[in-house]
């Protein structure tokens, strides 16, 4: 409940103390939204594919994400054959994103997904680091102190633990 309580925090202290924020109630139903689903898709991808290894779990995400994004665009007619830049870009995000969807699987099937949702609260202070680094983008003292307690939340989430997650798996094979 700390290490929640530190991410969740935290997360709302990085989004405020980032600059001007305009709350809105669509803004709010998004983030709603999205957070459902990815709760969903952590408690599903747990327990529907607990036996299945993380590289074909990813790859099948990504089949599954990709099919999605092109029907939609396609329904929306907004789909254009990528050129140059864009292309290797595009390439590049793909790698990234096959990575992502990897690590994202292996790290939920050993601290499943609870502990997992909480670590992942990490991504926005990620973002954050990266845009100064890459960006030269400021980092606020509010923002600083949120991230702080996003990683405290994510080390705190990781690092206790009732039994592994290995363990209860073996005492619970058929």
């Amino acid at each position: 409940m700390i290490a929640l309580a530190l991410s969740i925090s935290g997360s709302a202290v990085v989004a405020i103390g980032g600059g001007k924020v305009a709350i809105t109630s669509t803004g709010v139903l998004l983030v709603i939204g999205s957070v459902v689903t990815f709760s969903t898709y952590a408690l599903l991808g747990h327990r529907v594919l607990p036996r299945t290894d993380s590289l074909t779990a990813a790859a099948w995400t990504a089949i599954g994400a990709s099919t999605g994004v092109t029907l939609f665009g396609a329904v929306q007619g907004k789909l254009e054959v990528p050129t140059g830049g864009a292309f290797a870009a595009l390439v590049a995000n793909g790698v990234v994103t096959a990575a992502a969807f990897t690590l994202f699987f292996m790290v939920l099937d050993r601290i499943g997904p609870t502990r997992t949702g909480i670590c992942m609260a990490f991504e926005a202070v990620t973002g954050i680091v990266l845009a100064a680094i890459f960006l030269g983008e400021r980092v606020r003292l509010a923002v600083a102190i949120g991230g702080a307690a996003v990683l405290a939340g994510a080390v705190l989430a990781a690092l206790v633990s009732s039994a592994p997650e290995e363990a209860l798996e073996r005492s619970s094979a058929p």
